[in-house]
C-alpha cells in the first residue's frame, strides 16, 4: 500500500438499530476535515518498590470520538441534529421539515450514528456516534458551515464502502442569508455569525466485562450566538447595558427545498465589543455574543427549523 493523503478518503454515516452495533453507511457527505480517533485512559503502576519508574501499564475505559467539519449541507444536517440531544418533529413532504428542539435529557433520545471513515483505503466503522456540540456558522466568504464533535463506543476495521454516491447540492452562500435582529427585522450590517450549541457530552464507564462505556451522559447545556456588525447605533450597547432579552433569528435559504432557520427567543447580550479606533481606513464594528436563555413562551433555548428533501 502506498502512503495516501486526505483527498482519497471520504465518509459515510448510517442510524443504528442498537446502539454501539455497526451499520454499513446508507449516506455519503464531502467533508472539510474529520479527526476521529480511539482513546484509551491507561493506568501507569506507580508503586514503591526501589524504583522511581512506572513497573507497568494496565489497559483502561476507552471510548471514541473527534470533530467532523463540512459544509452546511440540509441533507447531512438533518442526520447529524438527529443524534444530538434535541427532539425532532417531521412534517412529511417533499420537502420534509424538520423542527428540533433541545431536550433536557440525559441520554439522547433519538438515534445513533454508524460513522464510517476510510482514510488512505482503511475502513474503520465508529459505532455508538452521539453528537456532544455543534455550530452553525458562516465567515466572510459567505459559505455556511457545521462542525459538531462526536462521543461514541467503539472502534473496528469495517469493509470498504464501494462506489460512495455523494449530494450534488450546492452549500449555503453569499445572498442565502435573512439576519433578524430581533426576530422580525432583518439587518444588513452582518457579515459573519454563528449558533454554537454545547450539551457537553462524555462517555460513562461502569464496571463490566468490557471497557467501552455502558452509554453517553449529556450534561448543562450552553447556547450562544455570535455575530460582528457595523457600528451605527448605540441601540444594541444600551440594550446590552439594560440586559434586555431580544429574539434572535437566522434564516438562511438555498432555494424552496434547503432552508435552515435558526431561531433564539430568548437571547441576552453577554458581551459587546467595539473596535475602537484602529487606523484611519479602519470600519468601525462591534462583535456581540448572545446567551440563548430558556424562553419561558415556548419552553425552547433554541429552535433549528430544518427544510431538506432528504427524508429520515
Amino acid at each position: 500500500m502506498t502512503v495516501g493523503i486526505g483527498g482519497g478518503g471520504f465518509l459515510g454515516v448510517a442510524f443504528e438499530v442498537t446502539m454501539g452495533t455497526y451499520v454499513a453507511p446508507t449516506k455519503f457527505f464531502p467533508i472539510k476535515s474529520e479527526k476521529m480517533e480511539f482513546m484509551e485512559a491507561q493506568v501507569q503502576r506507580r508503586t514503591i518498590r526501589q524504583s522511581v519508574d512506572a513497573i507497568g501499564t494496565v489497559v483502561g475505559n476507552t471510548h471514541i470520538g473527534g470533530p467532523i467539519d463540512m459544509e452546511l449541507l440540509t441533507e447531512a444536517l438533518v442526520y447529524f441534529l438527529h443524534a444530538s440531544r434535541n427532539t425532532v418533529a417531521k412534517v412529511v413532504g417533499p420537502p420534509a421539515v424538520y423542527t428540533y428542539t433541545p431536550s433536557s435529557s440525559f441520554t439522547p433520545p433519538n438515534k445513533t450514528l454508524s460513522i464510517t471513515t476510510v482514510r488512505d483505503g482503511i475502513a474503520q466503522g465508529w459505532v455508538g456516534c452521539t453528537v456532544s456540540n455543534f455550530k452553525i456558522t458562516v465567515g466572510t466568504d459567505g459559505i455556511g458551515m457545521f462542525q459538531c464533535d462526536i462521543i461514541g463506543m467503539d472502534e473496528a476495521t469495517q469493509s470498504v464502502p464501494g462506489s460512495p454516491v455523494f449530494p450534488t447540492t450546492s452549500p449555503m452562500g453569499s445572498g442565502s442569508y435573512n439576519v433578524q435582529l430581533p426576530t422580525g427585522t432583518q439587518v444588513a450590517d452582518v457579515d459573519t455569525f454563528s449558533l454554537d450549541v454545547k450539551d457537553n457530552a462524555a462517555p460513562e464507564f461502569r464496571q463490566y466485562t468490557d471497557r467501552k462505556p455502558r452509554f453517553v451522559g449529556f450534561k448543562q447545556r450552553d447556547v450562544t450566538f455570535t455575530c460582528e456588525r457595523d457600528w451605527q447605533s448605540r441601540a444594541e450597547l444600551d440594550a446590552f447595558k439594560a440586559g434586555t432579552v431580544e429574539s434572535t433569528r437566522v434564516i438562511a435559504t438555498l432555494d424552496t427545498n434547503n432552508i435552515v432557520q435558526v431561531t433564539c427567543a430568548a437571547a441576552v447580550k453577554t458581551t459587546y465589543q467595539i473596535t475602537g479606533l484602529t487606523g484611519e481606513g479602519d470600519i468601525i464594528r462591534a462583535t456581540q455574543t448572545r446567551q440563548g436563555n430558556l424562553d419561558a413562551g415556548t419552553g425552547k433555548a433554541y429552535e433549528i427549523v430544518v427544510t431538506t428533501l432528504e427524508s429520515v
